[in-house]
């Protein structure tokens, strides 16, 4: 009766073993085909604090983007208006950009941080162009634009 029972298990082991076998490579590697290439830039989803505040005090600037982005031509790009003495530090961090002010902020101040061609995604290269972050150290944004008409003081 033993040797009954050893058979037996050593049949159904051999037939687990074979069944187990032939499903050991059952899905086949291969690379993915994906979808359509993207070819739109990243779009800004946030910004901490936010675009145009007003009596600002901080340090830092958050902007985050629908996708991972990378800094490019930060050197040829970057710009503030005013400058400053001390460039702004611009670093990725997640899905955005983190914007460290290394300068002292003057009082009622309107500062432009222009962007140019720098940020583009991850993956595929899009540019984001023109991207410009505006803040003011008073309780105004100056609107940096000035209007009016000349006369010629010899012809009136």
């Amino acid at each position: 009766m033993n040797e009954k029972l050893v058979k037996r298990f050593l049949q159904l082991a051999t037939v687990v073993l074979f069944a187990s076998s032939l499903l050991w490579r059952c899905a086949n590697v291969a690379t993915l085909q994906g979808g359509p290439k993207d070819t739109l830039p990243p779009i800004v989803v946030s910004a901490m604090p936010g675009f145009g505040t007003t009596n600002f005090t901080g340090k830092e600037i958050y902007i985050g983007f629908n996708e991972y982005v990378q800094i490019k031509d930060q050197q040829k790009e970057f710009f503030t208006s005013p400058m400053m003495k001390k460039t702004p530090t611009v670093t990725t961090s997640g899905k955005g950009i983190r914007i460290t002010i290394l300068d002292t902020l003057e009082e009622n101040q309107t500062y432009a941080l222009n962007f140019g061609n720098s940020i583009v995604d991850n993956n595929e290269g899009n540019r984001l162009s023109g991207l410009r972050y505006v803040f003011s150290t008073g309780s105004e944004i100056d609107s940096m634009v000035m209007s009016g008409y000349t006369v010629s003081a010899s012809k009136g």
